[in-house]
């Protein structure tokens, strides 16, 4: 067992009254439907979005409808940025689940199913580390973080990532209680993560469990054992499915590994933003609020047990050694940090324990300021979009499209919502940090809800392509499954497979493409006019045109033919 080796103090200016600790099973009822309220807004009633959750899905949906699933496919083409977990899941769960609920939303239930994971891990390595009822303050101080809410809700493989990273930490935990089931957990979390996204994953919980060497504590016998049974429960997963990819196509494993990943991290491969000076430095203040702040009141307030305390350790160094070999690569997005969340959550859990009571009374306040102010302004602009003339007339305008309309079923869920959050101010301890931590989480939670019930039809139609790919499949041919395409993104080839039934064959990496078939799709920009002329290698007579938002253009040509044969005409 991690221990701490002094309870948090409580620095306060005032007399604090006691709060128990949530126990028994009502308590972790209760916890357990909070995190579920939390994740499920969004899970469903929406096609996928772009960008990454489209293209996610469009490989799912391959590996359904083919049951192959070492060589992750997208519309037909192998698509080798990241491993197959994500999607394997994703397709087991869509296959469960599709009697039910629509493809997508029922894809998600893997989304669902790693969210829990991730809580499950990080609430029991808070306990481990702090003690019996502290457990359940790390996931909802890792839920209570800006940057992650929306992101944690989509079909992506950072969704699994960051459980593998909470598993690792969990085993990393546990080697202090038992060794073996240490050392299996994190070596279980390594493999998940390496399956999720490739080496960087396992590459940087491996720095982190050598590094923690250069501390006292962590210098045992049964650690040392504890690392060698990581290696080994690592190994299969780092084994089995490179061994099946070098099986089936060394060219394609030779992609996988030297351009997406050893490439990605030099900045060689020409995929992903180019990373920018100190960019995680100016990211994480407010991607990572309020859980980095209360991490490094932790590490400051406990800084004269850097030696003894294995909780401050671990914390400090996991973070640190992410931080800065993230700031090394030479590509860096805001969702490459999500992993960092792990340690700072759990990182922050004393410091939540430690708040004085004016400090906690101004954040409530804060709080709920916040919260009256989404949940007036989040009302008051959907009534408007109802009933206002001119408010119709701005979004119909910005989302083309989308028809307002009153549906009585996602306003009747936000209306519970909202009186629920209320009661739960109106019963809330001002003066303790937990009860802050969790309004807090729920205040996030809910402005993320009424998003994904009052505005989630408006939001389907700006971030989705059903208002193009529909509309595209009458001026298709009978049996019609694969198409060329120029110019057209990962996101767009995702979905066009799965709302128009069609794959593509790139002119970009197959030329021959260009002579092999009729139909060719071409995505532009009708704004600068790219892409927006005739291919020019042919003779090609344009049968559709579709646009979407503010300057997406695609548009359908049919290779010109000789009057007697037959060609696609317009309905």
């Amino acid at each position: 067992m991690i221990e701490h080796d002094k309870p948090p103090q409580l620095s306060t200016e005032e007399s604090r009254p006691e709060v128990d600790q949530p126990k028994g099973s009502r308590a972790s009822l209760c916890l357990a439907l909070f995190l579920l309220a939390w994740i499920l807004p969004g899970l469903v009633g929406r096609d996928p979005w772009k960008a990454d959750e489209a293209y996610s899905f469009g490989m799912t949906l391959e590996m359904i409808q083919t049951g192959h699933w070492t060589i992750p496919t997208l519309a037909g083409e192998p698509f080798m940025e990241k491993p197959p977990i994500m999607y394997v899941v994703s397709a087991i769960s869509a296959k469960l689940l599709a009697p039910l609920l629509p493809l997508p939303d029922a894809a998600r239930g893997s989304v669902l199913f790693f969210n829990g994971l991730t809580f499950l891990c990080l609430g029991y390595s808070a306990r481990l580390m702090y003690g019996r009822g502290q457990g359940w303050l790390a996931p909802v101080i890792l839920i209570g973080t800006v940057g992650l809410i929306h992101n944690q809700h989509m079909l992506i493989t950072d969704v699994a990532l960051i459980t593998g990273f909470a598993m690792g930490h969990l085993g990393l935990v546990l080697t202090r209680r038992c060794s073996w089931a240490g050392g299996a957990i994190a070596g279980t979390g390594l493999g998940l993560a390496f399956l999720s996204k490739g080496l960087l994953g396992p590459g940087l919980m491996g720095i982190t469990a050598l590094a923690l060497l250069a501390f006292r504590p962590w210098r045992t016998p049964n650690y040392l054992k504890a690392l060698l049974v990581m290696g080994m429960a690592f190994l299969p997963w780092a084994i089995l499915w490179p061994w099946l990819v070098w099986r089936q196509s060394p060219t394609l494993f030779h992609e996988w590994f030297w351009v997406n990943n050893v490439g990605r991290f030099m900045g060689q491969n020409g995929l992903g933003p180019k990373t920018e000076t100190l960019f995680y430095f100016r990211l994480l203040p407010w991607f990572a609020f309020p859980a980095i702040w209360l991490a490094l009141g932790t590490w400051w307030r406990e800084r004269a047990q850097w030696r003894t305390s294995m909780a401050w350790q671990l914390g400090l160094v996991s973070f640190g050694v992410m931080l800065v070999v993230l700031s090394a690569s030479r590509q860096a997005r805001s969702l490459y940090a999500q992993p960092m969340l792990v340690p700072l959550s759990l990182a922050a859990v004393p410091s939540v324990l430690a708040l004085n009571g004016r400090l906690v009374r101004a954040f409530s306040r804060l709080n709920a300021t916040l919260f009256f102010l989404v949940a007036i302004g989040g009302w008051t602009a959907w009534n408007a979009m109802l009933w206002v003339p001119a408010a119709r007339n701005q979004i119909q305008a910005r989302v083309p499209g989308y028809e307002p309309q009153f549906l009585w079923f996602p306003a009747l869920i936000a209306a519970l919502a909202t009186a629920a959050l209320a009661w739960r101010w109106r019963h809330s301890d001002p003066r303790d940090g937990r009860d802050a931590a969790i309004n807090w989480a729920a205040a996030l939670g809910y402005a993320y809800l009424l998003g994904m019930t009052l505005f989630l039809p408006l939001a389907n139609v700006n971030m989705g392509y059903r208002s193009v790919f529909i509309p595209l499949r009458e001026y298709l041919p009978p049996n019609c499954g694969t198409i060329a395409s120029l110019n057209l993104g990962e996101p767009q080839r995702g979905l066009l497979h799965y709302l128009a039934g069609l794959r593509t064959r790139r002119i970009e990496v197959d030329d021959s493409a260009w002579d092999k078939y009729d139909l060719l799709l071409v995505q532009g920009d009708y704004t600068s006019g790219y892409m927006m002329q005739p291919p020019s290698r042919g003779a090609w007579d344009l049968r559709f045109e579709g646009r979407r938002g503010g300057r997406e253009s695609f548009r359908l040509y049919q290779r010109r033919q000789p009057a007697h044969s037959t060609a696609i005409n317009k309905p």
